[in-house]
């Protein structure tokens, strides 16, 4: 009774997005609906509301913010949200390619300040990926980050935010494939933030070479990739890179969890001195050839 829809944004496997005007307020926002098919599966419906309850938490200007939920007459559930006028961050790199160093490093330390909110409120991503990274313009920034769907982010510290349940177990491999960890390609059971550290390490590097760091035809074979071998080196793709900025993403991609970062906070000081460094890619001919034919 409260929103008027206006047309569909968007669909996917299990839901759709419509823009919507808030009739009493006249303002226009972004409403997400979990399909009906899926509206008898509990746990399904679970994830879909933890969504609103994580990014309400975290509550970072970073985090797209929510403002509603409720269910349809059917009984599916919907959210609210605020309603998002820029590109995903896996279009842009559809479109341009590898972008500047500076410009890569100044959206990924907004995703840092993002997941730092979260994680300090025990709540893990777990599906962080180019395509859950939005840029709008907010003032002088044309890449200010917003980071979208914690629709399977982990409560590691339920108490912390209201309730919540563990909807995970041992042998359960959840998230997008490219971007798991190693730990959590092999479905093992105790995921924690530095999960999204890793997914962090695979994003800047596809956002510096315009490939992820691992790929293969078939999930098992990515996953062994991914297990058993260690991570190439962004400059054999991106000479321009600076050698201690591969040292970061080296130690993002680390198999073993340990050797990764602390935080993100510490990520996020890290990659700070490579802000500036604006000059066009300097790229390896082979991923060269693959910009200009982006570009055509």
């Amino acid at each position: 009774d409260r929103y008027r829809v206006e047309r569909k944004l968007g669909e996917g496997g299990m839901g759709s997005v419509y823009l919507a005007m808030h009739e009493a307020i006249g303002k226009r926002v972004a409403i997400k609906c979990l399909n009906s098919e899926f509206a008898m599966h509990g746990q399904v419906v679970e994830r879909f509301k933890r969504e609103a309850r994580a990014a309400t938490a975290a509550g970072n200007e970073h985090i797209i913010d929510v403002t509603d939920m409720g269910e349809l007459p059917s009984g599916s559930p919907f959210i609210v949200m605020e309603l998002l006028d820029g590109i995903e961050l896996g279009d842009l790199l559809d479109q341009k390619g590898p972008l500047p160093i500076g410009r890569s490093v100044r959206i990924v330390r907004q995703v840092c300040d993002a997941l730092a909110a979260a994680h300090a409120k025990g709540i893990v991503h777990r599906d962080l990926k180019p395509e859950n990274i939005f840029l709008v313009r907010r003032k002088a920034n044309p890449d200010f980050v917003k980071v979208l769907d914690f629709g399977i982010s982990k409560f590691t510290e339920p108490a912390a935010i209201g309730g919540g349940k563990n909807l995970t177990a041992t042998g359960m491999t959840m998230g997008t494939p490219h971007y798991m960890s190693p730990e959590q390609a092999q479905g093992l059971a105790g995921l924690d933030h530095r999960t999204d550290i890793y997914a962090l390490g695979v994003i800047l590097f596809e956002m510096l070479a315009g490939q992820r760091p691992f790929d293969a035809e078939t999930f098992p074979l990515l996953v062994v990739m991914i297990v058993t071998q260690d991570a190439p080196s962004v400059r054999a793709l991106r000479p321009d890179v600076p050698f201690e900025l591969d040292v970061i993403l080296q130690r993002c991609l680390a198999k073993d969890a340990a050797n990764r970062f602390a935080d993100v906070s510490e990520l996020e000081a890290e990659l700070a001195p490579f802000e500036e460094l604006d000059d066009a890619p300097e790229l390896a001919p082979a991923v060269a050839a693959r910009a200009a034919g982006r570009a055509e």
